[in-house]
C-alpha cells in the first residue's frame, strides 16, 4: 500500500502509460523545442542622444546569447551569394585633402548592412548644425535608426556621408566647404564606394546651419542632388534673394524634391517662413511642417525616422541587389 492507503496500479495499467508516452514523443519538433516559436534578429537601439565616448569606428550590435538553429525558407541566390548579413551598417571615419581647404576634409562613412562592393547604392550626404560636429547626426541615433529601417523594409540600403565643416563659424561663401563637398567629396565616395553616380541616386540634407547648405547646394548645383532636406533651415543670408537665379536655371520637370520642417517655437520660424513663401511663389513644389518643437537636439531625435523615411522615398528608385 502507498502513503494514504492507495492501492498499487495493475500491470496492464502501466502498459498503457509507457504506450501513450511513446506516442507523445514522437510529436516532439525535430528541432527538440516544446515551447513557442523563438523570434530571432530583433536589433536594439541606443537611446535617444547617442554615444557619449570617443568617435566610433563601428556601430555593430553583438547579440549577448549565440542563435539558436532553427530551419529557415531557401532563398533564391541575389548577385552576392557569399555576402554575410550583420545586426548593423558599419560607421567608419575618414579624410581626405582638398584644394579649397586649409585642412583635410574629415567626414564619416555609413555603410549599410550587408553592403556589397559590386552593388549599386543610392548616397545621402548630411550636414551638421553650427558649432557641431561630424558627429552630429549620430549622436542623434542616426545609424542605429537606419540599420532598424532598412531591417523593416521601411529604408532602402544606402551609403551616408557625414561631412565635418570645421569653420562653421565663419562665412559660408569665405570657407571652402562647399567646394569641397563637390568637387572632392562626392566624386572620391563615387570613386570608393559602391555608389550610384547618378543624380536621381543622390540626396543632400542638413540641420540649421547644414540646412542652409543643403538649399544652397541643392539649387546651386541641382544637377548633382535629386532631393534636399532641410530641418530647422535658416536660410544663408542673401540665398532668398538667389532663389529665382537658381530655379530659373533648372530646366523643367528638373527641380530636385525638397522637404523642409521645423519646430513650432524654433527660433529660426520667421525667417524659415518667408524663405517658404519665396519657394511658393516661385511655383517650386514643397513640403513643409510646422511641428512642435525648438531648435534643439530632442526635436530632431524625434523627428528622424521620418526623414530617413523621406529620403528613403525619393531614392527608392536606386536599390542596391
Amino acid at each position: 500500500m502507498r502513503p494514504g492507503g492507495a492501492k498499487t496500479a495493475a500491470p496492464a495499467v502501466w502498459v498503457g502509460v509507457i504506450l501513450l508516452l511513446a506516442l507523445l514523443a514522437a510529436c516532439t519538433p525535430e528541432d527538440g523545442r516544446t515551447g513557442p516559436p523563438l523570434i530571432t534578429g530583433i536589433a536594439t537601439l541606443t537611446p535617444e542622444g547617442g554615444h557619449t565616448g570617443p568617435p566610433l569606428q563601428t556601430n555593430a550590435i553583438t547579440p549577448t546569447d549565440p542563435p539558436l538553429p532553427t530551419s529557415t525558407a531557401t532563398l533564391t541566390p541575389t548577385a552576392t551569394p557569399t555576402a554575410v548579413c550583420t545586426a548593423a551598417g558599419e560607421v567608419t571615419a575618414h579624410e581626405i585633402p582638398s584644394g579649397s581647404l586649409p585642412d583635410p576634409l574629415q567626414f564619416y562613412v555609413y555603410l549599410p548592412p550587408c553592403y556589397a562592393p559590386d552593388g549599386r547604392y543610392p548616397v545621402l550626404y548630411l550636414l551638421h548644425g553650427q558649432g557641431a560636429t561630424a558627429e552630429h547626426w549620430l549622436s542623434l541615433g542616426l545609424a542605429e535608426t537606419a540599420d532598424a529601417l532598412i531591417a523593416s523594409g521601411e529604408l532602402p540600403p544606402l551609403i551616408m556621408v557625414l561631412p565635418y565643416e570645421a569653420e562653421s563659424l565663419k562665412n559660408p561663401f569665405e570657407n571652402g566647404f562647399g567646394p569641397a563637398l563637390t568637387g572632392d567629396l562626392i566624386p572620391w565616395v563615387d570613386a570608393t564606394y559602391a555608389a550610384c553616380p547618378d543624380r536621381a541616386c543622390r540626396a543632400l540634407g542638413g540641420i540649421s546651419r547644414g540646412a542652409a547648405w543643403a538649399v544652397h547646394l541643392g539649387f546651386s548645383e541641382w544637377a548633382l542632388f535629386g532631393a534636399i532636406g532641410a530641418h530647422s533651415l535658416p536660410p544663408f543670408y542673401g540665398d532668398p534673394g538667389k532663389l529665382p537665379g537658381w530655379v530659373g536655371q533648372i530646366p523643367a520637370g528638373e527641380l530636385p524634391a525638397l522637404y523642409m520642417d521645423i519646430g513650432d517655437r524654433d527660433i529660426y520660424l520667421a525667417p524659415n517662413a518667408e524663405f517658404d513663401a519665396a519657394l511658393t511663389a516661385l511655383a517650386v513644389p514643397h513640403t513643409r511642417l510646422v511641428q512642435p518643437g525648438r531648435h534643439d537636439a530632442a526635436y530632431w531625435a524625434l523627428h528622424l525616422p521620418d526623414y530617413l523615411r523621406w529620403y528613403g522615398q525619393q531614392l527608392s528608385g536606386a536599390l542596391a541587389p
